[in-house]
């Protein structure tokens, strides 16, 4: 498992997406074996318990600054003892008071104590969002180093449509992902990869290929991903889920696929993965008949 040494604080604000926030936890517990301690604001309680992050997680959860779990100076030791802070969702309210250094509940205290190693993926709606002040708050906490996961358009709790959607989970596990196992032998490089299968064409309907799935390739994609290297990969036909933020081509034969590689003949590294036909018959236009 990725994540097995490691120790992420999860910080769940008042939105209505904080329900999804149970399915990337649970995620990053089961599948990634990273150990998850969740901070959640008041508000943040009344859209989803604390029971529920408590039974994922196996541990409590803290909302207080004074009273609850532990004793002394809690927003302290929590940061002090997690590799990195992760913000799902992420309100305009928690983003404007990190972006301005306001301490005034545990999480935005804890954040202050964490500076820009954070992982944000905001979730509002389209006119808090687009807001300059907005903007410019996320604008600001990027360039400190914070990463922030963007929001996606689609229907919105307010019954609009547009930009304000928490971004999809896998897009947001790879953040966390990349911003813990950062290597810096891949961190910046291009690495190219090839994977699945090609297809040589007897007539127009007709054509020999072969049964590979493409799964190792996109694995060492995402992969080298995570490791920080900007990454093409390059596909023939496969049923596989893309991976975000890789750079993806799709071709279809054996000539589509050699063509694309030329154009990125720059690459710090290359891994042909991919299931290439030998064979090249000679293509009959229309359909041979039986």
């Amino acid at each position: 498992m990725r994540l097995s040494d490691r120790k992420l604080l999860f910080g769940i604000t008042g939105s209505i997406a904080s329900y999804k926030a149970v399915y990337i936890v649970r995620h990053l517990v089961k599948n990634e074996g990273a150990q998850i301690q969740v901070v959640m604001t008041k508000a943040a309680t009344e859209f989803v318990r604390p029971v529920v992050f408590e039974t994922v997680t196996g541990s409590p959860v803290y909302v207080e600054m004074f009273g609850e779990v532990g004793f002394g100076t809690v927003h302290i030791d929590l940061a002090r003892e997690s590799d990195l802070l992760v913000i799902c969702p992420a309100t305009a309210n928690i983003i404007a008071k990190i972006a301005c250094g306001i301490a005034d509940d545990l999480l935005s205290s804890v954040a202050l104590v964490k500076g820009s190693n954070m992982v944000i993926a905001p979730a509002m709606n389209d006119q808090m969002y687009l807001n300059p002040i907005t903007q410019g708050n996320i604008s600001k906490l990027k360039r400190l180093g914070c990463v922030v996961v963007e929001c996606e358009e689609g229907d919105l709790a307010c019954g609009t449509t547009g930009i304000g959607r928490l971004a999809e989970e896998k897009k947001i596990i790879l953040a966390i992902l990349r911003k813990l196992r950062e290597d810096e032998r891949l961190k910046g490089k291009k690495v190219v990869v090839t994977a699945g299968p090609t297809r040589e064409y007897i007539d127009d309907i007709r054509f020999i290929s072969n049964r590979s799935t493409g799964k190792m390739g996109f694995a060492i994609a995402e992969e080298a991903l995570i490791k920080g290297a900007e990454v093409v990969l390059i596909s023939g036909p496969n049923s596989l889920e893309k991976i975000p933020y890789v750079n993806y081509i799709e071709v279809e034969t054996a000539e589509e696929m050699l063509e694309e590689l030329l154009e990125h003949r720059d690459a710090d590294y290359l891994f042909m993965v991919s299931a290439v036909e030998d064979l090249v018959p000679d293509r009959v236009e229309g359909k041979i008949k039986k």
